[in-house]
């Protein structure tokens, strides 16, 4: 392209030295010099109308042409300079967060009842792997006739589930490939009738257990490469009044919800 760009403006330019046999600015050229009366190389009077000024036709054509050379190659120039930072721009990382219910819950003997409620992030697939994946809990707050919390949470990010013995809180993830966080629990033997949020480091004021309700966390879904997303969820916990084969039903968790901020 530049080749050719550059080509047109050297024509271009040709053409309007010879337009009219003038040089720049109008001024007759050698050639049209000698041909006129009494110029020592004359051989014949000039005709008159070979003396004329330029053509302006041609010096539009000239300056269309540089213009359109300059602009070429300052886009050759900028596509040089950012073909890198286009193609990983078109290939970062997507994460999505998501629950299913049916999945996303844990009821097992350890040796007394477990509940886990879990979230899922998945990477796009056909992006780049998503490094350092982590979930952060960004607020809490309580509900319809839930009581306030005195304390709320500390802001602290979930443990990825089943990895590393659930004390690790970041995660690589390739394209297409997803992987769960712990969100919340309840152990019969030591949650004492409330649900725990699954963070980390755990809180030693014991901000990071809820006492039955409802309540409205806001998560932020982060990675090293690519760009922070929030997510609303709910959180319900009524309780164990019966056998605790019932957890399933007392212990639920919405499907998140992407928000543009944090509110």
């Amino acid at each position: 392209m530049i080749h050719k760009t550059a080509g047109i403006i050297i024509a271009g330019l040709i053409n309007l030295r010879s337009a009219g046999g003038t040089d720049w600015g109008g001024i007759p050229s050698r050639r049209a010099c000698s041909s006129l009366p009494g110029h020592p190389n004359a051989e014949e009077v000039a005709d008159p109308m070979l003396i004329s000024g330029p053509n302006w036709a041609d010096v539009v054509q000239a300056v269309g042409a540089a213009i359109s050379a300059i602009t070429s190659i300052a886009l050759v120039i900028v596509a040089i300079n950012f073909r890198d930072e286009v193609r990983l721009a078109r290939k970062r990382p997507e994460l999505t967060l998501w629950h299913n219910p049916v999945v996303d819950t844990m009821v097992f003997r350890d040796p007394h009842w477990n509940y886990d409620l879990y979230m899922r992030v998945e990477n796009k697939p056909g992006q780049d792997s998503a490094t350092s994946v982590g979930l952060e809990l960004v607020d809490v707050r309580p509900c319809g006739d839930t009581a306030p919390l005195v304390h709320r949470p500390p802001r602290r990010s979930f443990v990825v589930a089943e990895l590393h013995g659930y004390e690790t809180t970041e995660v690589d993830l390739p394209p297409n490939i997803s992987r769960r966080f712990l969100i919340a629990y309840h152990d019969v033997r030591k949650s004492e009738g409330s649900v725990e949020l699954a963070l980390k480091p755990r809180a030693q004021s014991r901000r990071d257990i809820l006492p039955p309700g409802t309540y409205d966390l806001t998560v932020a879904l982060t990675a090293s490469n690519a760009d922070a997303t929030y997510w609303k969820t709910r959180l319900t916990f009524l309780g164990v009044s019966g056998p605790e084969e019932e957890l399933p039903t007392r212990l639920t968790i919405t499907s998140p919800v992407r928000t543009s901020a944090v509110q």
